[in-house]
């Protein structure tokens, strides 16, 4: 019987593999959560990135900005932001898209 387990679990885990898991796309939501989205001030801005304080807990975030990424031309440090963007494993992040918003409030 423990062999036939073990050949079981051995089998259901290679049709798994040969499966394999479906590759996320830009601005697909992973794992049915939500996107993920930053809010904050754009503290820097260069060609092929940006950095972001959040509003939350003030961190600073570094997106890794490309020809695919939606944002105003004009956007300056100090701006107000929304960035909807993905994760790059465990390299950092992406930004698939930067708005400029106004900040909220915060509420009492």
């Amino acid at each position: 019987m423990r062999k036939f387990l073990v050949g079981l679990a051995f089998v259901l885990s290679g049709s798994l593999l040969a499966a394999g898991p479906a590759a996320a796309g830009t601005g697909d939501v992973v794992n049915g959560g939500m996107p993920l989205v930053a809010e904050g001030k754009v503290v820097a801005r260069s060609a092929d990135s940006l950095v972001v304080r959040t509003d939350d807990h003030g961190h600073r975030i570094a997106f890794a900005v490309d020809r695919s990424t939606v944002m105003p031309a004009d956007l300056a440090a100090g701006s107000h932001v929304r960035v909807v963007y993905h994760a790059l494993g465990s390299t950092g992040q992406a930004a698939d898209e930067v708005k400029v918003v106004s900040p909220r409030r915060a509420s009492r």
